[in-house]
């Protein structure tokens, strides 16, 4: 008889992934490289897919801007300014465009004092919260 992971195999998400057309900015981490647009297809907490016509390559370092929806939040709608690395690229068919995958590493969000970054935990697959002084 067949175990339960091989009928169910395990999906990798472990957090809620939003389905939302969500503009951003983005460009290389710590470059002078002016910001591009894009537009988000889906965002979770740990990171953002969106289209773009910028060709990155996976493991580079990017810097990400947007308005983050209080619907996903839980607290009114900020600009978040994030940092993360690409995970993969999906060059798409018939477009210039590609689908960029990013896991955030840490990000600030504008609207508060004090800067909020995100450290993965491996052992439970989740963001830790660290806060600076006001």
């Amino acid at each position: 008889m067949a175990s339960s992971n091989q009928i169910f195999p395990q999906d990798r998400r472990v957090v809620a992934r939003y389905k939302i057309a969500l503009p951003l900015k983005h460009r290389i981490w710590k470059s002078k490289m002016p910001e591009r647009a894009a537009e988000a297809v889906d965002i979770s907490e740990r990171g953002v897919q969106f289209l773009s016509d910028f060709s990155y390559t996976e493991g580079e370092a990017i810097e990400l801007r947007f308005e983050m929806p209080e619907a996903i939040a839980n607290e009114p709608a900020s600009e978040w300014l994030c940092t993360g690395h690409v995970l993969r690229v999906k060059p798409m068919e018939q477009s210039r465009r590609s689908l960029v995958a990013v896991q955030f590493d840490c990000y600030e969000v504008a609207r508060q004092k004090g800067v909020k970054c995100a450290q993965f935990d491996t052992n439970t697959l989740s963001l830790r919260l660290v806060r600076t002084a006001d």
